[in-house]
Formats: structure tokens, C-alpha cells, sequence
């Protein structure tokens, strides 16, 4: 496999090769195009698809980055293509290319938000249906905003809004390695 020739046909990206893979960082409008160009050209012929992996990074100018993996069986070379974009931006979907994955797309929605045109089956793939959010993202709260529970009265499932209750506790920071001390006070209350 000849990296020249794949920089010639994929002109519009960045290109770093390492021991065995190939990173290409790329504009998330020619996710398709590059896909496709990888899968079907003779110099890489990269038909095994692994995998969709995002990052969500609040922070950051491009909100999210999103890494699709790749395997060429015939010259023994990974594929990873990076690409970064903002939360309002819409994907491509790669379902019509590689089928496997749709599961990919619908966890990154499910998990991040993500939303990918022409996706098939746009359904949740983790959480439920009546589910809003989504918890991957560094927004959410570690305690969620809704409890879920059966009812089993009424037979249905129902949500409530997280109601966090503790009770104080009295830390003794003054002796935190005189385990007597800690003992003699359990002992006494």
C-alpha cells in the first residue's frame, strides 16, 4: 500500500501514518466520500468496518469528535478517520455503506445526542423511549434528572424528578489515623 497514492485520492484531509494504521483527520461533511474512497479503492480496500467511538468535549470549539475504525484485510492496515463538530452539526450515516453500523449511529445518539441524516432506524438503542437526555455527555448529572420506576398498580412505568435525600454525618477530621480514638467514639454514641 502506497500512502502517496491515498493522499492523491483523498486530497482534502490530513494524513499520519503509524505502525500499522493510517489516521485520517477529515471535515465531518466528508465523512461519506472518505468512507466510501477507503472501502472501494484497490490501494487500500479498507471492508471491514469495527467501530464508531465519540468524545464529547463541552469545552472545545467543535463540541463533539467522533472516530470510525477500519481494517483492510488485504494489506493488514487500520483505518481511523477523526473527524470534530459542533452539537447542531448533522452526520452522515455510514449505515448504507456498512450495515453493522446502525448500531454505532444509534448508540451515539442515544449516548451523545448526535444526530446522523438518513439514518434507518433512528431509534434509541440504551436508554427507553421516553428517555430526553443524554448521558455521556459531560452536561449530564451523575444522578440523572429523572428516577424511573413500575408502578405496579397502575402497571406502567413512571417518572419522577431525582430526589436526593442525606442524612448529616459527623466526619472527625482531627484523628483520621488514630483508629482508638475513631473506635471509642463509635463506642460512646
Amino acid at each position: 500500500m502506497n500512502l502517496d497514492n491515498i493522499k492523491n485520492t483523498l486530497p482534502e484531509v490530513k494524513i499520519i501514518e503509524t505502525l500499522h494504521e493510517i489516521i485520517i483527520k477529515a471535515e465531518y461533511k466528508d465523512i461519506l466520500n472518505i468512507i466510501n474512497t477507503l472501502k472501494q479503492n484497490k490501494e487500500t480496500q479498507a471492508s471491514c468496518f469495527i467501530g464508531i467511538f465519540g468524545v464529547h468535549n463541552p469545552n472545545s470549539k467543535n463540541e463533539f469528535c467522533l472516530e470510525y475504525l477500519f481494517l483492510s484485510m488485504k494489506y493488514n492496515m487500520r483505518f481511523r478517520i477523526i473527524i470534530n463538530f459542533d452539537a447542531n452539526n448533522e452526520i452522515d450515516s455510514i449505515s448504507e455503506t456498512f450495515k453493522g453500523a446502525i448500531w454505532y449511529e444509534r448508540e451515539a445518539f442515544d449516548m451523545f445526542g448526535i444526530k446522523f441524516k438518513n439514518l434507518h432506524d433512528p431509534r434509541r438503542l440504551l436508554t427507553d423511549y421516553g428517555f430526553k437526555h443524554h448521558p455521556l455527555r459531560k452536561d449530564f448529572p451523575l444522578t440523572g434528572h429523572e428516577e424511573v420506576r413500575y408502578d405496579p398498580i397502575s402497571q406502567e412505568v413512571k417518572y419522577s424528578p431525582t430526589n436526593l435525600t442525606q442524612e448529616y454525618r459527623d466526619f472527625d477530621l482531627q484523628t483520621p489515623w488514630n483508629t482508638d480514638a475513631v473506635f471509642e467514639k463509635i463506642k460512646n454514641s
